[in-house]
């Protein structure tokens, strides 16, 4: 065959271009110093992960830098995500920094008379100097005041610290009577917003007392509540009835009935996979449109799932970075999570097979072993990746935005 005719050939044996087909659009670098990234590269209309490296114990993130900065979905958050528009043009690497401090405190116990018991006080307070402001953090339901002080909860309280912002916690009445009523949970009293109907309320009247009485947080500075599930909803109670300037609520809607009557400045940080509480998302955006019709400043963060990643485990569970990365292999392979490491199967279904299949996870088991607290921490970085009820510091730097807004509101 002449070289003109194979040529031709060859021709006819390509497929067909089609001349209308767009190229791919080209990908730029993606460098972020002091995080991370699920991908190193990032094209028009690609959504990628970001993180910043955070020690949940001893750092606190205060923002991002550089060109990227700008380009985030969520620049107050550590964990949060990148999407370049369709008509980026692609340059040089697209940089970001994650800015952090180190951070410590130490938690004190006060004890104080209640209307019905003697009850005790955990609180810190601001290194810097006298408190600006004051968070009362409520635990959800069937728990205890101790619950914010390892994990994401601490990292949370180490960020108002650093911010100029005390912190205290106290046992719901009914935990502490253990008396959960006909339904047996032990909950805060969210219902009642007149003082002498509410026994939480007057022990939180107590509690400000006795700080006060104690030269560790004057009686002018201004009040916070901050909680999780039924205790978000009673932080938002609870600012009613002592006109508190604001109040936080993580994965609990607050009561309609208070939000339609009482103007409560209110952050809520929700996640769309929340099953715990029925309706928890669709009630607190209903609060937030009463909120926002009487011009009440409201903000509402709705969190979504995100990858599972080894240095997470090692940032947010103090975990070896070598057996980190074999958990998450071993987790792959079993089927948990994707090549990306998105979790498959909620986070529930996860913790169940690491309890029930002790042989796989024999060095998991041996590990906690060490340190029982380690499990509610491990579970928090799963329930927060499945998107699920729970406490995190995502939104810490957010908050203290808010919180901050309504110091300076008059």
């Amino acid at each position: 065959m002449h070289a003109a005719s194979l040529l031709l050939a060859l021709a006819a044996a390509r497929p067909a271009q089609d001349p209308a087909a767009p190229a791919a659009p080209a990908a730029s670098e993606l460098r972020v110093q002091g995080g991370y990234a699920s991908a190193e590269r990032i094209a028009p209309g690609e959504l990628v992960h970001v993180w910043a490296r955070l020690r949940s114990d001893s750092e606190v993130f205060l923002g991002w830098e550089g060109e990227g900065a700008r380009l985030l979905e969520e620049p107050l958050s550590w964990s949060t995500r990148i999407e370049l528009p369709l008509d980026f043009r692609p340059g040089p690497p697209i940089e970001l920094r994650a800015r952090t401090a180190p951070a410590s405190a130490e938690v004190l116990t006060l004890h104080f008379a209640g209307p019905a018991r003697e009850k005790e006080l955990d609180y810190a307070l601001p290194a810097q100097g006298p408190a600006r402001g004051l968070v009362f953090f409520f635990h959800d339901t069937d728990s205890r005041r101790g619950f914010w002080r390892r994990g994401e909860g601490w990292s949370l309280a180490l960020t108002l610290l650093h911010h100029g912002f005390a912190v205290a916690s106290l046992t719901s009445e009914e935990t502490d009577a253990k008396d959960g009523g006909e339904d047996g949970f032990l909950r805060w009293n969210g219902r009642d917003l007149e003082l002498e109907r509410n026994l939480d309320a007057q022990n939180l009247a107590a509690a400000r007392r006795a700080l006060a009485e104690a030269g560790a947080v004057a009686a002018e500075v201004p009040g916070f509540g901050l909680g999780v599930g039924n205790g978000g909803t009673f932080a938002i109670t609870a600012a009613a009835i002592f006109d508190w300037k604001a109040a936080a609520s993580f994965c609990g809607p607050g009561r309609r009935a208070v939000l339609a009557e009482h103007d409560v400045p209110t952050f809520w940080a929700l996640f769309n996979k929340d099953m715990i509480i029925k309706g928890v998302n669709e009630d607190a955006q209903e609060g937030k449109a009463l909120l926002d019709q009487r011009g009440v400043p409201a903000e509402l963060r709705m969190r979504r799932a995100s990858p599972l990643r080894a240095e997470r485990l090692v940032d947010r569970c103090n975990m070896d970075e070598r057996f980190a990365g074999e958990l998450i292999a071993l987790m792959q392979r079993l089927g948990m999570l994707d090549e990306a490491g998105n979790l498959r199967i909620p986070a529930a279904g996860i913790l169940a097979r690491m309890e029930a299949e002790k042989r796989n996870f024999e060095d998991l088991h041996l590990w906690i072993g060490e340190d029982p607290t380690r499990y509610p921490v491990l579970s928090a970085q799963l329930k927060s990746c499945w998107s699920d009820h729970l406490l995190v510091a995502d939104d810490a730097l957010s908050l203290v935005r808010f919180f901050e807004a309504r110091l300076a509101a008059k």
